[in-house]
């Protein structure tokens, strides 16, 4: 009896190391959230050096955005929002609270800066493949004391050959007229109506009027 228990109490042991063991390969192959992103200027070319600071309420993570303007940061968090905040020399932060992350596969949060004078137009242009089921929502409007909208297109694929066919993508745009001076954050989400998902990409236009 007594060799019986101690065999049971050995291959008790063995088999909880096991399942140990295929637990920590599980965790270590599953896919992580990840948030990547570009930062661009009013002209669209990238801009580096800015510093992108993640708190998801329990401690911060932080990125660098390289020559290509890009960023990444892995392992973060799909339980919670996210709070996210743009730091560049010389410009103000940018702060956009209530990020969520996918589970799978990668959340593209983008920042471009724009700057025009009371009385001028920026244009928001963002690349947009309706074909795919996805589409850009204005989720938070400018301040109207500092920018209203004035319109909104599609604008088809800049090759000729391209346009008409099935699938092609193209570019949605968003037109501001600046009516006074101030700053102001606009958000768009690119999402599929009918999923129950965080967005697959947002975008957040910061614009200083002078």
């Amino acid at each position: 009896m007594r060799g019986t228990g101690r065999m049971l109490l050995l291959c008790a042991m063995v088999l909880g190391v096991v399942l140990w063991l295929c637990e920590g390969a599980g965790t270590a192959g599953a896919s992580q959230a990840v948030l990547e992103g570009r930062v661009t200027d009013s002209f669209r070319a990238p801009v580096a050096g800015v510093q992108v600071h993640v708190w998801d309420g329990r401690a911060t993570h932080t990125a660098v955005t390289n020559a290509e303007g890009m960023f990444s940061l892995v392992g973060l968090t799909t339980d919670r929002d996210l709070s996210v905040r743009w730091v560049r020399k010389g410009q103000r932060d940018v702060r956009l609270d209530g990020v969520r992350l996918r589970k799978e596969g990668a959340t593209v949060l983008s920042l471009s800066y724009g700057e025009t004078r009371v009385g001028g137009d920026v244009v928001v242009r963002l690349a947009s493949n309706p074909s795919t089921g996805y589409g850009w929502t204005v989720f938070q409007s400018s301040d109207p004391k500092v920018a209203v909208l004035s319109g909104s297109l599609f604008e088809p694929p800049g090759d000729p050959s391209n346009r008409g066919r099935a699938g092609a993508s193209g570019s949605a745009l968003w037109i501001f007229h600046a009516v006074g001076k101030g700053t102001s954050t606009m958000v768009f989400r690119y999402a599929r109506s009918w999923e129950d998902l965080p967005p697959l990409r947002t975008h957040v236009y910061a614009l200083t009027v002078k």
